[in-house]
């Protein structure tokens, strides 16, 4: 009995230390994050190109936007510094281990394709 207790009480302490992707991308909603389908092969295969499950660092006619893939949705998360700023807080007061490591830099190769994107957001955030 006392091993059974034991268990449950270890499985429950591994599973409330794992963020899970749907937990990340709850969040990045809330702060700010836009996000929009790949709907055309282009988006989709842009999307493959981006570092799965970080946030990476995107710029785009000198402005720095912050992204997150989600390629099981095929969605793209974009926010600006302010919404990244938030995410990171959010992360913090929500006792999730922060994210240890700068957002990534994408590539030259990754930076000149988001015209794949056209216009994101309901206002464009491109």
């Amino acid at each position: 009995m006392k091993a059974i207790v034991c268990l449950i009480t270890i499985l429950t302490l591994v599973s409330g230390c794992a963020t899970s992707q749907p937990e990340t991308e709850k969040l990045l909603t809330a702060a700010g994050f836009k996000s929009t389908s790949a709907t055309t092969p282009g988006q989709k295969e842009h999307l493959k190109t981006l570092p799965n499950g970080r946030v990476s660092t995107a710029s785009l006619k000198g402005q720095i936007y912050y992204v997150y893939p989600d390629t099981k949705q095929d969605l793209l998360y974009v926010g600006n510094i302010i919404q990244y700023r938030v995410y990171q807080k959010m992360r913090a007061n929500n006792d999730m281990r922060a994210e240890s490591r700068a957002p990534l830099a994408l590539t030259s190769q990754q930076n000149a394709a988001w015209d794949v994107w056209g216009s994101l957001g309901p206002r464009g955030m491109w």
